[in-house]
């Protein structure tokens, strides 16, 4: 089955619901968003969720994380009061990682504990998604275009080959600007929104790696393999919320397909 609906949404642990009111009113408009996104997403009646992020505590090479069930918690980002467990599913996990078995090998991983990269979506879509299982894809920090392709390319294969109704969801965040930045994480978030919105494709899976460099962002390549990934189709992005809070660009949207 073709994949049902695709988002893009941050993951910073700032988003965290039981942190200071100071710190949840930085994010308010975000948290927003994320809330409002996962509402129209839910419309689509997903059976599964993949969460694609990159620059993790994981290994630096394509991999996904395997087990049953795997705990999360937010001690160390001082919310004490965030923590659970989340499923993983399984059979779509596994089929994944043996569809790729010749042509793009991906290592599975086991973690004790959800890293905040992937924990952070999953507590922000809790309140609509509460029992939605997950696959968590992670992608190396600075993967090349053509291994994003062939990722993509696989899993729109496997999602096609299966009766799940997958949501793919592409996580991380915008430009930090640096005490040294001269600009380019402000040039480079308003780029990536007005490529984004304009539903020029080629423009953002082009954009100069230079330039992505010294943005130190994360969410490039998690947002070019969930667009490609859709395929031929055309498709029509809806931005609904953007900020910058503790200079770190939040973006959340939604790609449709026309």
């Amino acid at each position: 089955m073709p994949i049902v609906g695709c988002g893009i949404i941050p993951n910073s642990p700032l988003l965290l619901p039981k942190l200071a009111p100071p710190a949840l009113k930085l994010t308010s408009k975000t948290r927003a968003g994320v809330s409002r996104l996962a509402h129209e997403l839910y419309a689509r009646q997903p059976t599964v969720a993949v969460v694609v992020a990159s620059g993790t505590s994981l290994p630096p090479r394509f991999a996904l994380l395997q087990g049953t069930a795997v705990p999360y918690s937010f001690a160390e980002w001082g919310d004490v009061a965030t923590a659970g467990t989340v499923s993983i599913a399984t059979g779509f996990t596994h089929q994944l990682k043996e569809r790729g078995e010749i042509k793009f090998p991906m290592q599975l991983v086991s973690m004790p504990t959800l890293p905040y990269s992937f924990a952070v979506p999953v507590v922000l879509l809790s309140l609509v998604f509460p029992r939605l299982p997950f696959v968590f894809y992670h992608l190396p920090s600075a993967p090349q275009l053509d291994e994003l392709g062939q990722a993509a390319l696989l899993l729109s294969e496997q999602c096609e080959a299966s009766t799940e109704r997958v949501l793919v969801l592409a996580s991380g965040t915008l430009a930090q600007v640096g005490p040294h930045d001269q600009g380019e994480a402000q040039v480079y978030n308003q780029y990536f929104r007005q490529a984004l919105s304009s539903g020029d494709r080629s423009a953002l899976v082009n954009l100069d790696p230079k330039l992505r460099a010294k943005a130190r962002e994360s969410l490039w390549a998690p947002v070019t393999l969930a667009w490609l990934a859709l395929g031929e189709r055309q498709v029509a992005p809806t931005m609904v919320s953007y900020e910058s809070p503790a200079r770190v660009g939040y973006l959340v949207a939604q790609l449709d397909s026309v």
